[in-house]
C-alpha cells in the first residue's frame, strides 16, 4: 500500500468517524464493533462483525444488577439444565424466561447483556460475545 493510498484510506476513516486506519475493526461508542475494515492492500471493505465467530467464552455467574462482564454475549451453553432468566441487550429491562433448558445447549442467535440470579436454576453456564 502506497502513502497516497495510506492517506486516503485514513481520510476515510475520519470522515466515518474513526480517528486512525486499522486492519482490525474499531469500536464504537456503543461497544459495537464498526463494520468497517481496512485489509492489508489498503482495500476498505463492509464486514458482517456479528457472524465472525466467538475468540473467547465468559464464565456466566447470573446477577440481578449487574451485566454480564466483557458481554453482551450472542450465544450461551447450558451445562446443567434448568430455567434461564436473562435480559436481551436491545430491550434492556424486560426479563425472558427460558424454561426446562436441557443440559447441553448451545443457544445461539442471541444478544444477552443480563442473566438474573432470581428464578434462574441453570448451572454451568457459559457466554460467547
Amino acid at each position: 500500500m502506497s502513502a497516497n493510498d495510506a492517506s486516503w484510506l485514513t481520510n476515510v476513516f475520519k470522515w466515518l468517524g474513526h480517528l486512525v486506519y486499522s486492519l482490525t475493526p474499531p469500536t464504537l461508542s456503543n461497544g459495537d464493533t464498526s463494520p468497517l475494515q481496512g485489509d492489508a492492500n489498503g482495500n476498505l471493505r463492509v464486514v458482517d462483525v456479528k457472524a465472525q465467530p466467538s475468540r473467547n467464552g465468559i464464565t456466566i455467574t447470573p446477577d440481578n444488577s449487574n451485566d454480564i462482564a466483557g458481554g453482551p454475549i450472542r450465544a450461551l451453553w447450558v451445562g446443567g439444565a434448568g430455567d434461564v432468566v436473562l435480559i436481551m441487550a436491545d430491550d434492556g429491562t424486560t426479563s425472558v424466561t427460558l424454561k426446562n433448558v436441557p443440559a447441553g445447549t448451545l443457544i445461539p442467535g442471541l444478544v444477552v447483556k443480563r442473566i438474573k440470579a432470581t428464578s434462574t436454576t441453570a448451572t454451568l453456564m457459559v457466554g460467547f460475545p
